[in-house]
Order: structure tokens, then C-alpha cells, then sequence
């Protein structure tokens, strides 16, 4: 406990600055205008969320203030009692967090009311998606979610099991960091190609088209090629087109080498001036060492 003492909180916002009362011209603040969202009242120059779930909060009157601020007045309905929330609230810090408060655009259900919700209903033929860089440290957690978000959509728009393509996470920091004992970002892409387990699912890679300073890279014109065109060939008709990039299909061990085959090549496989970076090999001892690599055909030796 950081402190016993119970310490006021103003309950005013501003409507000049912003909606929600992002930091205005109000010292100590926070009121939503929506049920369901987090308060945010700030205690010794902290900010505190305050979750009221589903609880239905009205507003009943307010007071514009001197200082610009609005006085606001609102009860908490629980049942068929009403709470009133007028006048000072008295708070305590109980424990601390172990880590900071969620940024706003990290707040439960935030980004799925502001941006997918709305558009529940609306007919259309398919979804696509290009998200997961925020769940790079929970690739185990991200191939039980993703499975189940993708379930979700297609429960919710009840047009039966849409089409559903991605776009698997784009190469991401310097070359020099990569690491032998794993990446957590290699782990999410392996999440994510999992999950085309699902039925009517699509993926579309865009590991050579990332751009290591920056984890949103500025080549969407690529991107959208390549979900058009895994959406062309298999919804419209359009069968030669190649979109999904190279798939592993197979792994035959020869003498002193490793033949890996693959499906989905095109034209071919390319390395663009470059030597095969990227492949590790490792005996029983799980030890992973730098391999050389060439390609063959459609096959990497």
C-alpha cells in the first residue's frame, strides 16, 4: 500500500479540449460519455483507471465552472438502485501496478468499438487483416487469440465462414539482432501461419518488403498487391496467379546436406543479389548454428 490516506478526486472535464478529457485544461479529471469505457481520475499527479465494466453511468445535470470546466453530475445505475457520483470522490491508492497504466489506445474494447464494430452488419464478400505486432511477446497466447478473434468476426456479421486473409508481420529491426537462441517475432509468424488451419483463411507474406526502422512499413502498395491477389485467385476466378509466397512443402535429408522443398515459387525462387541469410541447423544437442544455403530449382540445399 502506498498510502492510507484518503485523497479527494475533482470529477470535472473538459469540453474544450477534448472528448474524453485527454490532458486539457483540467488538473484532475476523467468522466466518459459512454457507458462501459474506463475513468480516469489522476491522484498525486498519477493517473488511475478506474474500470466500471457494463455498469450503465447517466449523466444528470452539470455546471460549467470559472475556469472553462464542467461540473458533471452523473449516477451509477446497479440494479434498481441508483448511486449518486456528485460531489468530491474519495480514493486511495492500494497497491501499486507492477507497470504503467494502459495508453488510451490500449484500453479494453477501445480500438474494436472505434473501429470494427461499427461496421458489424454491412454486407461484404471477405475481411482483411494486417495486425500483430503488439502481440510479438505473446506468440503463444496470439495463435489461441487469433483463431478465436477470426471466429468471433464471423459469428458477429453472421454471413457464414467469409473469407479471411492476413498479412504475416513484415521483417522488423537490424539484421545484426538477430539472435540463434530464437525470435519472438519469427514465433509470431509461426502463430499466425497456424492459424490457416482455420477454414477459409488466406496469408500473404511481406518479410522482404519490411523496413527494419520502422514497424510499419511504408510499402502497403506491395501488401495490397498481394491480398488482391490472393483474393483474385481464390474467389474470382483467377487460379494462375501466385500470392502466398513461398510455402515449405518438404524436408529430405541427403548425406551431408538438408533439402528443403517448396511450393508457391512462381517464377522461381529468388534471393535478390543477395546470399541466403536466415537458415540455422542443429543436431540432438538443440545447439542451432548459421547453415549455408543455395537454392535449386524450387529447393533450398
Amino acid at each position: 500500500m502506498l498510502n492510507d490516506a484518503h485523497k479527494p478526486v475533482d470529477e470535472r472535464i473538459h469540453r474544450n479540449k477534448n472528448k474524453h478529457g485527454h490532458q486539457g485544461g483540467c488538473e484532475q479529471f476523467f468522466y466518459p460519455d459512454e457507458p462501459a469505457q474506463a475513468l480516469f481520475c489522476r491522484v498525486h499527479r498519477h493517473k488511475i483507471p478506474v474500470f466500471l465494466a457494463t455498469l450503465p453511468v447517466k449523466q444528470v445535470n452539470q455546471k460549467k465552472q470559472q475556469d472553462g470546466c464542467y461540473q458533471i453530475i452523473r449516477e451509477l445505475q446497479i440494479g434498481d438502485s441508483e448511486v449518486s457520483l456528485a460531489g468530491n470522490w474519495q480514493a486511495r491508492i492500494e497497491a501499486p501496478l507492477l507497470k504503467d497504466a494502459p495508453d488510451f489506445n490500449d484500453l479494453p474494447t477501445l480500438l474494436f468499438n472505434g473501429m470494427l464494430n461499427p461496421l458489424v452488419g454491412y454486407g461484404m464478400r471477405g475481411l482483411l487483416w494486417y495486425q500483430g505486432e503488439s502481440n510479438v511477446p505473446r506468440a503463444a497466447q496470439y495463435g489461441q487469440i487469433f483463431p478465436a478473434f477470426i471466429g468471433d468476426l464471423r459469428q458477429r456479421w453472421g454471413q457464414g465462414s467469409f473469407p479471411f486473409y492476413f498479412v504475416q508481420l513484415a521483417a522488423f529491426l537490424p539484421l545484426k539482432d538477430n539472435r540463434l537462441s530464437g525470435s519472438p517475432w519469427a514465433e509470431l509468424r509461426e502463430a499466425q501461419r497456424l492459424t490457416l488451419a482455420v477454414p477459409d483463411t488466406g496469408m500473404v507474406v511481406a518479410t522482404d518488403i519490411g523496413d527494419a526502422g520502422d514497424i510499419h512499413p511504408r510499402n502497403k502498395f506491395a501488401v495490397g498487391q498481394r491480398l488482391a491477389g490472393l483474393a483474385l485467385r481464390q474467389l474470382y476466378g483467377q487460379p494462375n496467379l501466385t500470392a502466398e509466397g513461398p510455402t515449405l512443402r518438404s524436408v529430405l535429408r541427403k548425406a551431408d546436406r538438408i533439402e528443403l522443398q517448396f511450393a508457391n515459387v512462381g517464377k522461381g525462387l529468388q534471393a535478390r543479389g543477395l546470399p541466403l541469410l536466415g537458415f540455422t541447423i542443429a543436431d540432438a544437442s538443440q545447439v542451432f548454428l548459421p547453415a549455408q544455403a543455395s537454392i535449386v530449382d524450387d529447393r533450398v540445399i
